[in-house]
């Protein structure tokens, strides 16, 4: 099996005051030009959704065919060659497996994805002792990096692609009926976890040890990535909620032992294990105050088939959400489409008749994330919150620094259409930090989720 990620444009609007007429300027180093010469004029300037002219000052159209990413050989990416060891990766990145092809008229960057099972060693500072052993991936793919080259301190940053799966005339694929506009939902044809993400020098992607703490104080990264028939726009944030401010757990040893991830599918019977503040009577009594983060903001994807079926009314869910939601779930009537009962449900940027989290036109929305966040240790810590705490007969390994925190995940998955995987969309964040700070997930220009510091 081949598949092929493609995207034909990245670029980078940042305010920045100059009164210089070209974006163009000589360098001794003999470095390229950060902005892309073939980028057109009316795209060197933005209007960010709070109004404030911004400036281009990277942009890559990926219009020269053959392009090597090895490093030394681009001023702006790298290719990585190296196997993934995060999050139960199971590829192989290589430099071969990416580059950029022109065809007709479209040029674009792209990374290819095949079946190549390999089993090769990798040192695991996690076991007692630690030492060598075999780890299996069954596929080879690529990865890029700015590492170490743009420092991206906020502003807007665009991404024209298109996500990987089989959606070919002989694939079989019954998505394919439903049209570009169609909600994609046989996961089996959309197979990868593409991702464009963000994360400043202190820590390099997929090195995992430039990323543990104490390293660093504080950790922020924001994500966008497909996973199956959801696009998760992430940011994560560490050290994160205590416990009391967080989902409550399934009883996996009561009600819910038969249904230990329940929380993905919300059918939980454990009470207050499905939806953040859900039943919220009994939420109140039990810990007297709300939980997690308030005020997060979720708009449709539009450019989703309606269904009728998912249409809700503000006056409707406002109602129930000020009174109360009463059951251990939620349905369209008593409940944002977001699932996110603290979420905002204000007119989206203070105009128009919509509201955020509320589903007026019945197409795709996305959810909040049940996944939010882990706790994460250093091999000998015997904290309970660890995945798997030292037990007191185990002798410490001294791999490391000692460490133990929460990371919080803040996300939304939202469904996207068949038009993701045949067609090059525009993905799009806003970045701003300060008091006034957000981050603004955005769909062509249309927002989808947004986090903002009083959150």
């Amino acid at each position: 099996m081949r598949l092929g990620a493609a995207l034909t444009a990245i670029s980078v609007a940042w305010s920045v005051a100059s009164g210089a007429t070209t974006s163009s300027y000589p360098t001794k180093s003999g470095i390229k030009n950060w902005v892309d010469p073939d980028t057109p004029d009316d795209r060197h300037t933005y209007t960010s959704s709070r109004g404030r002219p911004w400036d281009l000052v990277m942009s890559d159209e990926f219009n020269v065919a053959n392009r090597s990413f090895r490093p030394g050989d681009d001023h702006m990416w790298t290719s990585l060659d190296k196997p993934d060891g995060v999050n139960g990766a199971l590829e192989i990145y290589s430099h071969n497996m990416t580059s950029t092809k022109c065809d007709d008229d479209t040029c674009y960057f792209y990374i290819e994805v095949s079946d190549e099972p390999q089993t090769i060693k990798v040192y695991n500072m996690y076991t007692f002792p630690p030492g060598y052993q075999d780890a299996h991936f069954f596929y080879r793919a690529a990865m890029v990096q700015s590492w170490n080259k743009i420092c991206f301190q906020g502003g807007m940053l665009e991404v024209r692609a298109q996500l990987p799966g089989a959606v070919s005339d002989k694939s079989g694929n019954p998505d394919l009926a439903l049209g570009k506009s169609g909600k994609v939902a046989t996961n089996a044809y959309y197979p990868t976890w593409p991702g464009i993400w963000m994360m400043g020098n202190l820590g390099r992607a997929i090195f995992s040890a430039s990323r543990h703490l104490p390293a660093h104080t504080c950790c922020r990264r924001t994500a966008t990535c497909g996973s199956w028939t959801a696009i998760s726009s992430s940011l994560q944030i560490a050290p994160g909620m205590p416990a009391d401010f967080r989902l409550f757990p399934a009883d996996t040893t009561g009600p819910d032992a038969t249904n230990p991830y329940c929380v993905y599918s919300y059918n939980c019977e454990t009470k207050g294990a499905n939806i953040i503040d859900v039943p919220s009577a009994y939420i109140e009594q039990a810990r007297g105050h709300k939980s997690w983060y308030q005020g997060l903001r979720y708009a449709s994807n539009n450019f989703c088939k309606p269904e009728g079926s998912a249409k809700q009314d503000f006056l409707t869910v406002n109602k129930s959400v000020t009174a109360g939601i009463k059951d251990n779930t939620c349905t369209a009537a008593t409940c944002p489409a977001s699932l996110d009962v603290n979420g905002d449900l204000g007119n989206i940027d203070d105009k128009g008749d919509n509201h955020w989290g509320i589903n007026t036109n019945g197409t795709c929305y996305p959810v909040m994330n049940s996944y939010m966040g882990a706790y994460l240790c250093d091999p000998d810590n015997t904290n309970t919150h660890c995945a798997k705490p030292r037990n007191a007969s185990t002798p410490k390994s001294n791999t490391m620094s000692a460490f133990n925190y929460q990371m919080d995940a803040i996300s939304s998955n939202w469904p996207v259409h068949l038009g993701a995987y045949v067609d090059y969309l525009v993905y799009q964040m806003e970045w701003v930090t300060g008091e006034n700070g957000y981050v603004r997930w955005m769909l062509d220009g249309n927002p989808i989720f947004e986090v903002t510091t009083d959150a």
